[in-house]
């Protein structure tokens, strides 16, 4: 089991180790999770078989270190439960690190051997001293990302839209950015606990700042400014929410739907006042190369578009050049309000396509229309730098398989 415990002490959010090694953080995960298993079941043996031996003298030989240490593990046993998990991830956070914290600690009285550097104890060593650099490994990059340049650290805009929060970053300095990377975030005055939670978001969009909003050239020749979509769900996303609506930057569906949008560059424009600090850890991930393909379709639904924006833009930069290649995007919505989360961006990645023969966007909407005389089956043709809707599912009731041609391609 202490054995075990040395790659558990990285944790199952590595990102550096993803980053190096080119792996999903989701197999890193996994790895963690099975891990973490074994480990937990040669602990749970133990404690049993150690209890049937010695049941007659169990009072004589258990000592407060022996029931913390069982306490420590029953304690991450029950954190990790499914439902529980998904229903309070932030509690199943706190929870899980604070029991293997303790664990550790436990364990270290509980072995046999009052020298350091004795077998048992050395694996402890090592857990700590793995974990320990980690933590500083983390600490700088936050240092790094977050510490303000030129007086001015990283500040957020929340703007509340229907069951999302758009999330504009103004950075303290410019950054490198690739499509498919991600950020984790941390907003201390979103809750009383928020200072130590930190969550993942796709990077959605980035720009570069215009400073005075009278030049028409950008001040930096990188992105400064990233925007992030939450959906609104339970604990921290919802406290976004909520702080959005406090600070009364909202899009309504009245105003939406009389097409009260604001340009790509949006987040320049907001007050000032309305900007809270934030703390930013990344970015992480790769870029998948998409170039080599003549034909690239996204399949994504609700708020999954997040992640497919940038690499849509990219390849709409690319193939404008080329000419020969296709990309087209299947967005399923459950409303159709939702598709003003992205309407400024998605205007501006067909507005790259000139000859309108290079992108293609199709919006299926499940339900809540905009306009009152919509109705299932429905069909809205694509306009120039506009988009095709199909107002029913994805999916084909006859059971066909898509084709070129369904596609709007031609052979």
């Amino acid at each position: 089991m202490l054995i075990n415990l040395i790659p558990l002490s990285l944790g199952g959010r590595v990102n550096w180790i993803c980053w190096l090694l080119n792996i999903d953080p989701c197999q890193l995960r996994r790895i963690h999770q099975w891990i973490g298993f074994i480990a937990a079941v040669e602990g749970t043996a133990h404690v049993i078989l150690s209890v049937f031996q010695n049941i007659d003298q169990l009072r004589e030989t258990v000592s407060a270190a022996d029931i913390l240490t069982g306490s420590s593990l029953a304690l991450i046993l029950m954190s990790l439960f499914p439902l529980f998990r998904k229903k309070s991830y932030e509690s199943f956070s706190i929870i899980h690190v604070t029991g293997s914290v303790l664990l550790v600690g436990t364990l270290w009285h509980h072995v046999i051997g009052s020298s350091p550097f004795q077998k048992p104890r050395v694996y402890l060593l090592i857990v700590t001293s793995i974990w320990l650099v980690d933590q500083i490994l983390r600490l700088g990059c936050l240092l790094y990302r977050s510490l303000p340049h030129r007086g001015v650290g990283n500040k957020a805009t929340l703007v509340a839209f229907p069951d999302t929060t758009h999330i504009c970053v103004k950075l303290s300095a410019p950054w490198n950015f690739r499509p498919g990377q991600y950020v984790y975030l941390t907003i201390p005055r979103a809750s009383k606990t928020a200072l130590i939670q930190s969550h993942p978001f796709y990077i959605a969009w980035w720009y570069e700042s215009l400073g005075d909003h009278n030049d028409e050239k950008p001040k930096v020749h990188k992105p400064d400014t990233i925007v992030l979509l939450s959906a609104t769900k339970n604990g921290f996303t919802k406290e976004l929410t909520r702080v959005s609506q406090q600070n009364l930057l909202m899009n309504t569906r009245k105003a939406l739907k009389e097409k009260q949008m604001p340009d790509p560059c949006w987040c320049a424009t907001l007050d000032k006042t309305c900007q809270i600090p934030a703390v930013i850890e990344g970015p992480f991930g790769h870029e998948v190369n998409l170039d080599t393909f003549e034909t690239v379709l996204f399949f994504t639904s609700g708020i999954g578009i997040a992640a497919q924006l940038l690499y849509m833009k990219h390849l709409a930069e690319v193939k404008e050049k080329d000419g020969s290649k296709r990309v087209a995007l299947f967005w399923e919505l459950q409303s159709e309000y939702h598709a003003f989360w992205v309407n400024s961006w998605m205007t501006e990645i067909l507005s790259i396509d000139s000859s309108k023969k290079l992108i293609y966007v199709h919006i299926y909407v499940l339900g809540d229309y905009v306009s009152e005389d919509t109705q299932v089956g429905n069909k809205a043709s694509a306009t120039k730098g506009s988009t095709h809707r199909i107002y029913d599912h994805l999916s084909k009731d006859n059971g066909e398989s898509w084709s070129v041609y369904d596609l709007g391609f031609d052979e």
